[in-house]
């Protein structure tokens, strides 16, 4: 008969009864703890990409024209590339190129006319599993009209502070600076000074305009539209307006150098400046259309109450007519 016993230890023994000699028998070896498997990793998932893609500029126009290049590429793989704007997702182009023999892509279109700020480009190898990224911006383009001074009497320096200390008939040199961002572009801009303001004729109708000086970059042409015209004479807005054409017509961007231009022109106080009153009186910049905006008012006063007045000369012509002296 086998008798069955279970000791401390939860080992059970079996042995024949009458037989003195029963064995224990051995213990189970505790099955190992399963090893928590590795977490994927991207690495894993996507081979490393040797793959390029990249724009041929930084910064376009709205309506610029794009070109985008990659290399690396398995040759004769078909490549998705997926372009789409960062803001509001107004705009998205989703294509597939051909890698060359080589390994090289190219991929050509026009932007939307709106502006729409920073555009994502993904490219992604449908055979080889490669992917790359990069990214442009597109920026309004713009002709900034800034930086409009006065030369002070009699050390010759620019403001944009108080002009003063000229005398009646005087002329004074005025210029500004023109900046623009993408060409061919262009636009007018409006000069406008202070005439018959209701008192007294302040500036009279001379304007001339002087040269255009190449600070960097592409440069405009600047010339003469119409003007001076008086605009509200007789009131406290009197002004004469003179409207300029700006012209930027080679082509440039953001990657180029900052197309920059300083322009000069002068006016001319009239023989009875100094009998008008107040300090309102001023030479003004004001965007007239096209591309062209301006960097704040871009108002340099030229105070009457500043101006020279000259002594009045009176002529007494005596006539002799008896011719006796």
């Amino acid at each position: 008969m086998v008798v069955s016993l279970t000791i401390a230890n939860g080992a059970s023994v079996f042995a024949n009864e009458g037989d003195p000699t029963a064995t224990e028998s051995p213990s189970p070896e505790p099955s190992p703890e399963p090893s928590p498997s590795a977490e994927p990793t991207s690495d894993s998932i996507l081979p490393v990409s040797p793959a390029t893609i990249q724009s041929d500029k930084l910064d376009y126009p709205p309506g610029g024209h794009v070109v985008l290049t990659g290399s690396f590429w398995l040759p004769g793989e078909t490549i998705n590339i997926v372009v789409n704007d960062d803001v509001g997702a107004t705009w998205r182009r989703d294509v597939n190129a051909t890698a060359n023999l080589l390994g090289d892509i190219r991929d050509e279109f026009n932007l939307p006319d709106w502006f729409v700020a920073t555009y994502s480009v993904r490219a992604t190898g449908l055979t080889s599993g490669f992917r790359a990224e990069s990214s442009f911006t597109d920026s309004p383009t713009k002709i900034t009209a800034k930086s409009h001074e006065g030369q002070l009497s009699p050390s010759g320096s620019y403001t944009s502070g108080n002009i003063t200390t000229y005398s009646e008939g005087e002329s004074i040199n005025f210029r500004f600076d023109l900046e623009a961002t993408h060409g061919p572009t262009g636009g007018q801009l409006q000069v406008r000074y202070t005439g018959d303001d209701g008192v007294c004729l302040f500036f009279d109708g001379d304007f001339a305009l002087g040269t255009v000086e190449a600070i960097s970059g592409s440069q405009p042409t600047v010339t003469l539209a119409s003007g001076p015209t008086p605009v509200a004479f007789g009131t406290s807005n009197g002004e004469w307006v003179v409207t300029l054409d700006i012209d930027y017509p080679g082509t440039f961007g953001h990657s180029d150098p900052a197309s920059i231009a300083r322009v000069n022109y002068s006016i001319t106080l009239s023989d009875e400046a100094g009998e008008c009153t107040g300090s309102s009186q001023h030479s003004r910049l004001n965007a007239a259309g096209g591309t062209v905006e301006q960097s704040g008012a871009q108002n340099v006063p030229v105070p009457a109450n500043q101006v020279i007045e000259l002594p009045e000369i009176l002529v007494t012509k005596r006539i002799d007519r008896d011719a006796n002296g």
